[in-house]
């Protein structure tokens, strides 16, 4: 496990939350498994809080688990202690590229979706179990 501590933890996405390129409000493409507090063994930042843990989705490092303070926003105050750890190894190119391509696509299909909303208000037959199910001819 890669533990290296930094302060430029600005340029990632959570659940949720802005940051990060490529982030566009549409939030984490996968359901977080574990809450961010329900993990073990606990990281604890300087303020000796439980430290939060996150996954970015960030064009550098999509997929990456990440901990850092609970206190900690995008603007850096005086109460936030800047803790910042990896929890992941740095992944390869060739992993970024495939968990990016893969968050790319399902931020899109959410985005079709919200575009689509309209229409099943108009036509109330049509939901995600009749798009999705085989019609007998």
């Amino acid at each position: 496990m890669a533990e290296s501590s930094a302060r430029s933890s600005r340029g990632s996405a959570s659940a949720g939350r802005g940051g990060g390129g490529g982030y566009d409000g549409l939030g984490s493409p996968v359901a977080y498994r574990v809450g961010p507090l329900d993990y073990t063994p606990a990281k604890y930042c300087y303020c000796q809080l439980k430290a939060c843990r996150w996954i970015s989705w960030s064009k550098k490092s999509p997929g990456r688990r990440y901990c850092r303070c609970q206190r900690s926003g995008f603007v850096q105050t005086v109460a936030e202690c800047a803790y910042f750890v990896w929890v992941d190894d740095e992944p390869t190119e060739w992993y970024s590229e495939l968990i990016g391509d893969l968050r790319d696509e399902v931020w899109r299909m959410r985005k079709q979706v919200m575009e689509q909303g309209p229409l099943v208000k108009c036509f109330p037959g049509i939901s995600q179990y009749n798009l999705n199910t085989p019609v007998e001819l």
